[in-house]
Protein backbone atom coordinates (compact mmCIF):
# COMPACT_ATOMS: atom_id res chain seq x y z
CA UNK A 1 0.00 0.00 0.00
CA UNK A 2 0.82 3.50 -0.64
CA UNK A 3 0.12 4.57 2.83
CA UNK A 4 -1.81 3.14 6.42
CA UNK A 5 -2.32 6.86 6.81
CA UNK A 6 -5.04 7.98 7.37
CA UNK A 7 -7.60 6.43 5.49
CA UNK A 8 -6.33 2.44 5.47
CA UNK A 9 -10.04 1.23 3.77
CA UNK A 10 -9.52 3.42 0.50
CA UNK A 11 -5.66 2.66 0.35
CA UNK A 12 -6.97 -1.05 0.46
CA UNK A 13 -9.65 -0.55 -2.18
CA UNK A 14 -7.37 1.29 -4.66
CA UNK A 15 -4.13 -1.08 -3.72
CA UNK A 16 -2.57 -2.46 -7.32
CA UNK A 17 -2.15 -5.34 -8.81
CA UNK A 18 1.52 -5.08 -8.67
CA UNK A 19 1.12 -4.58 -4.40
CA UNK A 20 -1.18 -7.57 -4.32
CA UNK A 21 1.40 -9.45 -6.02
CA UNK A 22 4.25 -8.79 -3.35
CA UNK A 23 1.87 -10.86 -1.10
CA UNK A 24 2.00 -13.63 -3.42
CA UNK A 25 5.60 -13.84 -3.89
CA UNK A 26 6.72 -13.52 -0.17
CA UNK A 27 3.75 -16.05 0.57
CA UNK A 28 4.91 -18.32 -2.85
CA UNK A 29 8.53 -17.98 -1.89
CA UNK A 30 8.22 -19.38 1.45
CA UNK A 31 6.67 -22.46 0.03
CA UNK A 32 9.50 -23.03 -2.37
CA UNK A 33 12.36 -22.88 0.67
CA UNK A 34 10.04 -25.12 2.69
CA UNK A 35 10.52 -27.73 -0.14
CA UNK A 36 13.91 -26.89 -0.97
CA UNK A 37 12.76 -26.16 -4.56
CA UNK A 38 15.82 -23.55 -5.38
CA UNK A 39 18.53 -25.31 -3.54
CA UNK A 40 17.19 -28.26 -5.65
CA UNK A 41 16.76 -26.58 -8.99
CA UNK A 42 20.49 -24.85 -8.20
CA UNK A 43 22.01 -27.67 -7.36
CA UNK A 44 20.92 -29.50 -10.73
CA UNK A 45 22.82 -29.48 -14.39
CA UNK A 46 19.51 -29.73 -15.87
CA UNK A 47 16.49 -28.43 -16.16
CA UNK A 48 13.52 -31.14 -13.60
CA UNK A 49 10.09 -31.52 -14.95
CA UNK A 50 7.16 -31.24 -12.17
CA UNK A 51 7.34 -35.11 -12.19
CA UNK A 52 10.56 -35.06 -11.02
CA UNK A 53 10.49 -32.22 -8.64
CA UNK A 54 7.28 -34.08 -7.02
CA UNK A 55 9.21 -36.85 -6.65
CA UNK A 56 11.94 -35.24 -4.62
CA UNK A 57 9.24 -33.47 -2.29
CA UNK A 58 10.15 -29.94 -4.16
CA UNK A 59 6.69 -28.88 -4.90
CA UNK A 60 3.84 -30.28 -7.02
CA UNK A 61 1.05 -27.51 -7.70
CA UNK A 62 2.12 -26.46 -11.37
CA UNK A 63 -0.16 -23.06 -10.14
CA UNK A 64 3.19 -22.37 -7.95
CA UNK A 65 5.79 -22.85 -9.63
CA UNK A 66 4.12 -21.16 -12.71
CA UNK A 67 3.66 -17.81 -10.71
CA UNK A 68 7.53 -18.61 -9.19
CA UNK A 69 8.61 -18.21 -13.01
CA UNK A 70 6.60 -15.34 -13.35
CA UNK A 71 8.20 -13.57 -10.92
CA UNK A 72 11.86 -14.81 -12.07
CA UNK A 73 12.43 -16.82 -8.85
CA UNK A 74 12.88 -19.50 -11.57
CA UNK A 75 13.14 -20.06 -15.43
CA UNK A 76 10.26 -21.83 -17.26
CA UNK A 77 12.26 -24.12 -20.03
CA UNK A 78 9.49 -26.01 -21.68
CA UNK A 79 6.14 -27.42 -20.57
CA UNK A 80 5.73 -28.15 -17.07
CA UNK A 81 9.23 -27.61 -16.82
CA UNK A 82 11.74 -25.67 -14.68
CA UNK A 83 15.45 -24.83 -14.23
CA UNK A 84 17.63 -22.21 -12.19
CA UNK A 85 18.53 -19.14 -12.97
CA UNK A 86 20.58 -16.27 -10.97
CA UNK A 87 17.71 -15.32 -8.47
CA UNK A 88 17.27 -19.42 -8.07
CA UNK A 89 20.69 -19.41 -6.87
CA UNK A 90 20.06 -17.10 -4.54
CA UNK A 91 17.67 -17.58 -3.25
CA UNK A 92 19.40 -21.17 -2.64
CA UNK A 93 21.49 -19.81 0.18
CA UNK A 94 20.93 -20.03 3.96
CA UNK A 95 20.94 -16.40 4.68
CA UNK A 96 18.51 -15.52 1.52
CA UNK A 97 16.42 -18.67 2.62
CA UNK A 98 16.27 -16.93 5.99
CA UNK A 99 15.30 -14.13 4.75
CA UNK A 100 12.53 -15.38 3.47
CA UNK A 101 11.03 -16.86 6.68
CA UNK A 102 12.18 -14.02 8.89
CA UNK A 103 9.60 -11.87 6.15
CA UNK A 104 6.69 -14.11 5.85
CA UNK A 105 6.76 -15.87 9.57
CA UNK A 106 7.91 -12.59 11.75
CA UNK A 107 7.46 -9.30 10.01
CA UNK A 108 4.56 -11.05 8.00
CA UNK A 109 1.86 -11.70 10.97
CA UNK A 110 3.03 -7.56 12.46
CA UNK A 111 2.19 -6.26 9.30
CA UNK A 112 -1.09 -7.91 9.00
CA UNK A 113 -2.08 -6.83 12.51
CA UNK A 114 -0.88 -3.31 11.98
CA UNK A 115 -3.99 -1.95 9.70
CA UNK A 116 -6.36 -3.35 12.88
CA UNK A 117 -3.95 -2.02 15.82
CA UNK A 118 -3.80 1.66 14.16
CA UNK A 119 -7.25 1.64 14.31
CA UNK A 120 -7.92 0.22 17.86
CA UNK A 121 -5.51 3.45 18.96
CA UNK A 122 -6.76 5.94 17.18
CA UNK A 123 -3.72 5.60 15.18
CA UNK A 124 -1.91 7.40 18.32
CA UNK A 125 2.27 7.42 17.76
CA UNK A 126 3.71 4.22 18.99
CA UNK A 127 5.81 4.73 22.19
CA UNK A 128 6.45 1.36 23.77
CA UNK A 129 7.66 -1.81 22.60
CA UNK A 130 5.47 -3.64 24.51
CA UNK A 131 2.80 -2.27 23.35
CA UNK A 132 2.83 -2.24 19.53
CA UNK A 133 1.32 -4.76 16.80
CA UNK A 134 3.86 -7.45 17.24
CA UNK A 135 1.87 -8.00 20.96
CA UNK A 136 -1.06 -8.15 18.71
CA UNK A 137 0.09 -10.64 15.87
CA UNK A 138 1.39 -13.30 18.50
CA UNK A 139 -0.68 -12.85 21.11
CA UNK A 140 2.03 -11.64 23.87
CA UNK A 141 2.67 -8.99 26.42
CA UNK A 142 6.28 -9.46 25.77
CA UNK A 143 8.36 -6.78 23.85
CA UNK A 144 9.32 -8.52 20.60
CA UNK A 145 13.10 -8.96 21.66
CA UNK A 146 12.10 -10.98 24.96
CA UNK A 147 9.32 -13.25 23.20
CA UNK A 148 12.18 -14.02 20.46
CA UNK A 149 14.34 -14.89 22.59
CA UNK A 150 11.73 -17.83 23.92
CA UNK A 151 11.20 -18.69 20.00
CA UNK A 152 14.59 -20.11 18.57
CA UNK A 153 12.73 -21.12 15.05
CA UNK A 154 11.62 -17.12 14.70
CA UNK A 155 14.87 -15.50 16.60
CA UNK A 156 17.53 -17.62 14.69
CA UNK A 157 16.00 -16.91 10.85
CA UNK A 158 16.09 -13.38 11.95
CA UNK A 159 19.82 -13.50 13.22
CA UNK A 160 20.53 -14.83 9.97
CA UNK A 161 18.92 -12.71 8.05
CA UNK A 162 20.74 -9.61 10.15
CA UNK A 163 24.32 -11.42 9.59
CA UNK A 164 23.60 -11.82 5.50
CA UNK A 165 22.22 -7.75 5.37
CA UNK A 166 25.30 -6.65 7.21
CA UNK A 167 27.58 -9.12 4.90
CA UNK A 168 26.43 -7.39 1.90
CA UNK A 169 27.01 -3.56 2.87
CA UNK A 170 29.91 -1.43 2.65
CA UNK A 171 32.15 -1.90 5.96
CA UNK A 172 31.21 1.87 7.29
CA UNK A 173 35.45 2.39 7.92
CA UNK A 174 35.34 2.73 3.85
CA UNK A 175 33.16 5.89 4.19
CA UNK A 176 34.46 7.15 7.60
CA UNK A 177 38.70 8.14 7.12
CA UNK A 178 39.34 6.05 10.09
CA UNK A 179 43.33 5.49 9.63
CA UNK A 180 43.63 9.70 9.22
CA UNK A 181 41.30 10.27 12.26
CA UNK A 182 43.38 7.98 14.53
CA UNK A 183 46.70 9.43 13.27
CA UNK A 184 49.07 7.99 14.42
CA UNK A 185 47.62 6.10 17.93
CA UNK A 186 49.79 3.35 19.01
CA UNK A 187 48.98 0.14 18.25
CA UNK A 188 47.06 -0.58 21.73
CA UNK A 189 45.11 2.88 21.21
CA UNK A 190 43.58 1.58 18.41
CA UNK A 191 42.47 -1.43 19.82
CA UNK A 192 40.28 0.45 22.31
CA UNK A 193 39.60 3.35 20.32
CA UNK A 194 36.29 1.82 19.57
CA UNK A 195 33.47 0.71 21.90
CA UNK A 196 29.97 0.17 20.94
CA UNK A 197 27.73 1.43 23.58
CA UNK A 198 24.67 1.01 20.68
CA UNK A 199 21.27 -1.23 20.98
CA UNK A 200 22.25 -3.11 18.31
CA UNK A 201 24.05 -6.48 17.78
CA UNK A 202 27.53 -4.82 16.70
CA UNK A 203 28.36 -6.55 13.42
CA UNK A 204 29.45 -3.41 11.64
CA UNK A 205 32.13 -3.29 14.74
CA UNK A 206 33.69 -6.72 15.61
CA UNK A 207 36.66 -6.18 13.53
CA UNK A 208 37.74 -2.91 15.51
CA UNK A 209 36.73 -3.56 18.82
CA UNK A 210 38.14 -5.68 21.70
CA UNK A 211 35.68 -4.35 24.64
CA UNK A 212 32.53 -5.88 25.28
CA UNK A 213 29.57 -3.59 23.89
CA UNK A 214 26.72 -2.27 25.85
CA UNK A 215 23.75 -3.26 24.29
CA UNK A 216 20.99 -0.63 25.10
CA UNK A 217 18.03 0.05 22.87
CA UNK A 218 17.48 3.38 24.15
CA UNK A 219 14.50 5.73 24.45
CA UNK A 220 14.46 9.26 24.04
CA UNK A 221 15.60 9.74 27.30
CA UNK A 222 17.76 7.53 27.76
CA UNK A 223 19.34 8.83 24.52
CA UNK A 224 19.79 11.87 26.12
CA UNK A 225 21.16 10.25 28.95
CA UNK A 226 23.71 7.79 27.17
CA UNK A 227 25.09 10.62 24.86
CA UNK A 228 25.55 13.45 27.95
CA UNK A 229 27.66 10.54 29.64
CA UNK A 230 30.01 9.74 26.49
CA UNK A 231 30.39 14.03 26.48
CA UNK A 232 31.71 14.11 30.30
CA UNK A 233 34.22 10.92 29.48
CA UNK A 234 35.74 12.51 26.22
CA UNK A 235 39.40 13.25 26.63
CA UNK A 236 40.77 16.10 24.47
CA UNK A 237 40.53 15.35 20.85
CA UNK A 238 38.14 12.65 21.42
CA UNK A 239 34.91 12.03 19.32
CA UNK A 240 32.12 10.54 19.48
CA UNK A 241 31.02 8.27 16.47
CA UNK A 242 27.45 7.19 15.90
CA UNK A 243 26.68 4.18 13.74
CA UNK A 244 23.20 4.32 12.92
CA UNK A 245 20.25 5.01 9.99
CA UNK A 246 19.80 8.64 10.03
CA UNK A 247 17.41 10.00 7.75
CA UNK A 248 17.57 13.15 5.75
CA UNK A 249 14.85 15.97 6.60
CA UNK A 250 12.77 14.81 3.24
CA UNK A 251 13.01 12.42 0.51
CA UNK A 252 13.65 9.29 2.40
CA UNK A 253 14.63 6.37 0.20
CA UNK A 254 11.75 3.52 -0.27
CA UNK A 255 14.46 0.50 1.86
CA UNK A 256 15.00 2.78 4.56
CA UNK A 257 11.11 3.75 4.96
CA UNK A 258 9.93 0.40 4.86
CA UNK A 259 12.79 -0.29 8.15
CA UNK A 260 11.43 2.03 9.65
CA UNK A 261 7.80 1.16 9.34
CA UNK A 262 8.88 -2.51 10.52
CA UNK A 263 10.64 -1.25 13.78
CA UNK A 264 7.53 1.21 14.73
CA UNK A 265 5.04 -1.46 14.03
CA UNK A 266 7.23 -4.50 15.80
CA UNK A 267 9.40 -2.31 18.60
CA UNK A 268 7.82 0.96 19.18
CA UNK A 269 10.88 3.11 17.93
CA UNK A 270 11.45 5.25 14.84
CA UNK A 271 14.86 6.50 13.41
CA UNK A 272 15.49 9.49 13.19
CA UNK A 273 16.00 12.44 10.70
CA UNK A 274 19.35 14.84 10.70
CA UNK A 275 17.49 17.87 11.87
CA UNK A 276 16.42 15.23 15.35
CA UNK A 277 20.06 14.18 15.76
CA UNK A 278 21.33 17.67 15.32
CA UNK A 279 18.80 18.77 17.95
CA UNK A 280 19.18 16.18 20.71
CA UNK A 281 22.88 16.85 20.34
CA UNK A 282 22.97 20.08 20.84
CA UNK A 283 20.64 20.00 23.94
CA UNK A 284 23.73 17.96 25.46
CA UNK A 285 26.48 20.05 24.32
CA UNK A 286 27.47 18.49 21.68
CA UNK A 287 27.53 19.03 17.54
CA UNK A 288 27.82 17.25 14.41
CA UNK A 289 31.13 17.36 13.00
CA UNK A 290 30.25 15.87 9.91
CA UNK A 291 28.10 12.89 8.62
CA UNK A 292 29.53 10.14 6.25
CA UNK A 293 26.77 7.91 4.34
CA UNK A 294 27.80 4.22 3.78
CA UNK A 295 24.77 2.59 2.62
CA UNK A 296 22.20 5.51 0.76
CA UNK A 297 19.41 3.15 -0.10
CA UNK A 298 18.88 2.62 3.51
CA UNK A 299 20.42 5.70 5.16
CA UNK A 300 23.34 3.94 7.25
CA UNK A 301 25.61 6.78 8.29
CA UNK A 302 28.44 7.55 10.66
CA UNK A 303 27.76 10.84 12.50
CA UNK A 304 31.03 12.04 13.45
CA UNK A 305 30.42 13.94 16.94
CA UNK A 306 32.30 16.69 19.34
CA UNK A 307 31.92 18.90 21.95
CA UNK A 308 30.37 22.11 20.69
Amino acid sequence: MDSIFPDLGAASSQMSDEERARHLEIADARIGEEHNLYKLLAGSEEPLTTAALAEKRALHPCCILRYLSSVKHITETDVDTFTANEVTKTLAQPGYRSGVYHFFNNVGPVMQALPDFLAETKYANIESGSKTAFQKAFNTTMAAPMWLSFKPEFNNVFHDYLSLHSAGMVPWFKAFPLEQELGNSSAELYKAALVDVSGDFGENLIEHQTMPPLHIQPTANQGREILEHLRDALAEGSEILIDDMVFPDKGVPMEASAYDLMMMAGLGLRERREAEWKALLDRVGLKVKEIYVYSPCRRDVIVQVVRK
